[in-house]
């Protein structure tokens, strides 16, 4: 099995063929899913148009690979980018995809691949300065100073509070379940468990995130405890929302309409 290529174990059933029957497939976001449907699509034989709303290609996945230790996902990027522009693929970028941009290019079908996004919870004190999600800290937009604090233990937590630590910062991580990165499965949560042993990262489980004060944050166990961390610097890693609000427009106004990737 792969969680890159598809077709292991299953070359025959997915073997890639030219269609006899080839339509013009719009393809709406350039993050992986996006681009990795442009590439499939056009080794069919279908005419695709990729529209962007940005100036490059890569959505979530170049924030993924910004971490050391995570440098195959930069390849696999580079090795998508490279598919797709040397195809036969039209690219519209800084083009945000709204319905009537849609009609105007006349697909036979739709791809809706436009992903999902992050923004900060309603807790008090999460629009202070020195609080930022793990896009604004991944992307540069956001320098994390002195004693940092995660807040969330899933796998993406565990991966920036590792990647945070690497430049030799005291990081915690918080997470309101009593384990942490379970959702990853059990070879690559065992090896990034080791990971944070490594970087001495301390971790806080059955804790959830109560306020942002200045200088520091206020936890609530489950039996009622409190306590109160020190830190110069908070990392808000709660997950993502799915972008599905062209999703029923789509549906009203073509008969082929596919939703792939994060937008699901």
């Amino acid at each position: 099995r792969c969680s890159i290529n598809a077709e292991v174990g299953r070359e025959r059933e997915m073997e890639v063929r030219h269609t006899s029957k080839p339509k013009h497939i719009c393809v709406i976001g350039g993050g992986p899913a996006g681009m990795e449907a442009a590439r499939i699509l056009a080794l069919r034989n279908h005419r695709v148009t990729l529209i962007e709303k940005g100036k490059e290609l890569g959505g979530l996945l170049k924030f993924a690979g910004v971490p050391y230790f995570k440098a195959e996902l930069r390849s696999f990027l580079n090795y998508l980018k490279t598919q797709v522009e040397k195809s036969k693929i039209e690219i519209l970028y800084n083009r945000l995809a709204t319905l009537q941009l849609v009609k105007e290019i006349g697909p036979d079908s739709v791809v809706l691949a436009t992903g999902s996004s992050m923004g900060k919870p309603e807790i008090p004190g999460a629009q202070r300065p020195s609080v930022a999600t793990v896009l604004e800290l991944l992307s540069g937009e956001f320098q994390a100073q002195g004693k940092v604090v995660v807040v969330g233990g899933a796998a993406m937590g565990c991966e920036v509070a590792a990647h945070i630590a690497s430049s030799g910062k005291k990081v915690t991580i918080v997470e309101i379940l009593s384990e942490i990165a379970m959702d990853l499965e059990p070879r690559c949560r065992l090896a990034l468990l080791e990971l944070l042993r490594e970087k001495r990262i301390e971790i806080l489980t059955s804790w959830k995130l109560e306020r942002i004060e200045g200088g520091e944050v206020l936890l609530i166990g489950r039996d009622g405890q409190r306590l109160e961390i020190t830190t110069e610097s908070v990392i808000l890693a709660f997950g993502f929302k799915s972008n599905q609000e062209l999703l029923n427009p789509l549906k009203e106004n073509f008969t082929e309409v596919y939703a792939i990737g994060d937008c699901v």
